[in-house]
């Protein structure tokens, strides 16, 4: 098994970018949870479940980005402009 510093960064054929291997950054439990990232996960939680009642109702298991942003915007999503 290789160590931390010879494993190699991982390169994406759709991004070319280099990413870091995110098994050598620390785990997200270990930060504690705020109020914030709570409130994140509840809406992660709704918008998931949103996209699983679409596959069911529709029948399809591959939603276009089309349709996700449609279900996106069933649940009240509206895109904030920055400010001037």
């Amino acid at each position: 098994m290789l160590n931390n510093e010879t494993r190699p960064t991982i390169t994406s054929p759709i991004c070319p970018l280099s990413m870091p291997d995110r098994r050598q950054s620390p785990s997200r439990a270990l930060d504690g949870r705020s109020s914030t990232s709570t409130t994140r996960a509840e809406a992660e939680t709704e918008f998931v479940q949103a996209i699983k009642n679409y596959q069911t109702s529709s029948g399809r298991m591959f939603p276009t980005w089309s349709e996700v942003l449609e279900v996106a915007r069933a649940l009240a999503y509206e895109q904030k402009m920055p400010a001037r």
